[in-house]
């Protein structure tokens, strides 16, 4: 995301603009460093990362007779 993006975004998007608001208010409060604001935003993220399911990938089973019934036209 460039800066105009954020900009457009900030103009554009009552959500966008009351999160940057609030970051704002923690900045500028001291309550935070912006490296501290970084590394909490990269953290939420990874912990929702982790409690996403996904579809695991389940391979085929190995079958010794696979390429032999493959190569008769024969799916095993």
């Amino acid at each position: 995301m460039n800066r105009q993006s954020a900009e457009d975004r900030y103009r554009n998007d009552p959500s966008f603009r009351a999160l940057v608001v609030t970051m704002e208010a923690w900045y500028e409060g001291l309550q935070f460093t912006p490296s501290e604001m970084r590394e909490a935003v990269m953290y939420a993220a990874c912990r929702v990362e982790q409690r996403t399911i996904r579809p695991a990938l389940v391979e085929k089973p190995i079958n010794p007779d696979y390429q032999h019934e493959k190569a008769m036209g024969r799916e095993p």
